[in-house]
């Protein structure tokens, strides 16, 4: 059970007003008492990735993602957390890291993660009677105890580290020995859903007891596997979404891509639709090229289940840019590098879209960060 005050922190009341100047005026003819709740988290995209942002000077565009700006607001201050288990624990639990104890995350099996004690908006909005699902990269630790559907959520799949610890075992460097990987190999894809009955099998020490849910390891995904795989949780959330809506009941959705992580395998096609913009190979460009196609098919299957209209959407991402080497990574063409910097290059932009509400139409430049977006209140501070 979550305390009072901590349930009053994170208040369930997410609607249009998550970080605007003022509360819109909900359309008559559109009028829902809880509308459906999406937060699309991609994994460092910078502020200067996003053609809404940098008008195109990058070659490629994001025509998916802009349409976000364009149907609803476009945010110029969002600061984010230096690294992604920070920017990720600060989002769903509203709370600052230091105070979640969700700095960082440790080695494969390590007890650092989401602590029973901490809650999160998807219990907050469980309570409400949403149906909770969250798809793509958790990265707040890899223990079942850790695990999202013993934290609010109805089911989860995917994966519980950044993108490169599921690559490594694919590398021909790595430890070939039965008594390493039994150690330090990483738990592949999860697909785990919550349920009523506690169970105390531990079927890897590593990992502790299963607990209240049901959990399938799906494996760990080869270099094709990973090549579509924003695509494939898209079809995981879908599913979800549509079972939601056939039941009636207002959907939270946490959809969490793996673009655009350095470093990552790219269909041949998108490779050359890269190359329509540039003189040379961009690994970046020809992974947001393809993460902009999987955002226009969540926001097409929104349409096409007949709740575009009905659904606050917010995209925004854990934290700026990895720059890494180039053309791997990211850039930031104003201010400092974000990841693993707190530098004031550590904001990347958000947008939000409530097409059902009046008055969402105009850049917002107030500064706010993830653990405010559940503030009905401006900048209200995040719990700490």
């Amino acid at each position: 059970m979550i305390e009072p005050l901590r349930a009053l922190k994170m208040s369930a009341l997410v609607g249009a007003a998550l970080i605007t100047t003022a509360e819109p005026v909900r359309a008559q003819d559109q009028a829902k008492e809880r509308p459906n709740i999406l937060v699309i988290m991609p994994d460092d995209v910078g502020l200067w990735n996003i053609s809404a942002y940098n008008r195109g000077s990058r070659g490629y565009r994001t025509p998916s993602i802009d349409r976000l700006a364009e149907e609803g607001a476009l945010f110029s201050d969002m600061y984010a957390q230096p690294s992604c288990t920070p920017g990720r624990a600060s989002f769903i639990t509203g709370m600052y890291p230091i105070r979640s104890g969700l700095t960082t995350v440790g080695m494969v099996g390590a007890k650092q993660g989401m602590r029973a004690e901490v809650p999160t908006l998807a219990e907050v909005l469980k309570q409400q009677g949403y149906a909770t699902g969250q798809f793509g990269k958790n990265h707040l630790g890899d223990r079942n105890e850790h695990l999202p559907t013993v934290h609010g959520f109805d089911e989860f799949y995917g994966f519980l580290y950044h993108l490169n610890v599921l690559q490594e075992p694919l590398d021909n460097d790595y430890p070939k020995s039965d008594a390493f990987r039994a150690k330090f190999e990483p738990r592949g894809i999860i697909h785990s859903f919550a349920t009523d009955t506690y169970d105390a099998s531990v079927p890897d020490d590593r990992f502790g007891e299963v607990g209240k849910q049901r959990v399938e390891d799906t494996g760990l995904p080869d270099e094709q596997r990973f090549e579509t795989l924003d695509a494939e949780l898209n079809g995981k959330a879908f599913d979800f979404m549509e079972r939601a809506v056939a039941a009636d009941e207002p959907f939270f959705v946490w959809l969490n891509p793996s673009r655009m992580h350095v470093f990552t395998f790219t269909p041949d096609v998108y490779k050359e639709r890269a190359r329509e913009h540039t003189s040379y190979d961009d690994p970046h460009g020809a992974g947001m090229i393809q993460h902009d196609d999987d955002i226009g098919a969540v926001l097409a299957k929104l349409d096409k289940l007949g709740v575009g209209d009905d659904t606050i959407v917010v995209y925004t991402t854990d934290n700026g840019p990895e720059h890494s080497t180039h053309p791997h990574g990211g850039i930031t063409r104003i201010r400092r590098p974000t990841e693993p910097s707190a530098a004031t290059g550590g904001k990347r932009g958000a947008r939000q879209r409530w097409r059902g509400t009046e008055g969402h139409h105009r850049p917002d430049r107030e500064a706010a960060a993830a653990c405010q977006l559940k503030s009905r209140e401006r900048r209200k501070p995040c719990a700490s």
